[in-house]
């Protein structure tokens, strides 16, 4: 395991299948004995995005595997989920961008590996041009696409419910082109949370 960097990183390997955990080294590596088969594994160091990987061994065989951590852009703090990067979305539509995907791909696994976060709700806010109803329309439709995308990557629907604000919450006033982008997001509020 190394980071972005080629950097030697200790994370824990966990074979789901078997419920078997490895530590990697200082080196960075880690070393298991598996039967012919097909493992799912999950790949974790603190700072850094898991991975979800499945590892197929086969008799007499030895595999190397090279896995690069990179850091995390996704983390909680306090009752939201906080994304180092935006999400976007075409312009005036509610298409998430192949970026905004890799993201919420991210806020996926935090959330499928923090099961206490039983509700969170997904909000839409717009900047402060065109009409409020339209603005309305367009911050709902697409918490629901950042809603959809979460659920079909595996996130039980339950645990989500999505809610255009439209204009209403600006981070920033202004007209300026950077208080617009600023006001334009997508965010991520815990309402819920059992102990783990």
């Amino acid at each position: 395991m190394t980071d972005d960097n080629g950097q030697p990183v200790t994370a824990s390997i966990w074979f789901i299948e078997t419920d078997e955990r490895k530590t990697t080294n200082t080196d960075g590596l880690a070393f298991a004995s598996l039967l012919p088969g097909t493992y799912p594994v999950v790949v974790q160091a603190p700072g850094h995005t898991t991975i979800r990987k499945v590892i197929e061994a086969e008799a007499g065989k030895r595999i190397e595997i090279g896995i690069t951590l990179a850091k995390a852009r996704v983390h909680l703090d306090g009752d939201r989920i906080v994304s180092e990067d935006k999400i976007f979305f075409d312009n005036g539509a509610s298409t998430i961008t192949s970026t905004g995907l890799e993201i919420l791909d991210e806020i996926a696994i935090l959330l499928l590996d923090q099961p206490e976060l039983t509700r969170v709700e997904i909000q839409g806010h717009t900047d402060d041009r065109g009409q409020t109803d339209a603005n309305d329309l367009l911050s709902q439709a697409r918490a629901e696409a950042v809603q959809r995308h979460l659920v079909d990557a595996g996130v039980p629907a339950e645990r989500l419910q999505s809610r255009g604000y439209g204009e209403r919450f600006p981070l920033e006033a202004g007209t300026s082109e950077q208080a617009r982008a600023k006001n334009q997001r997508t965010e991520f509020h815990i309402l819920q949370r059992t102990e783990p």
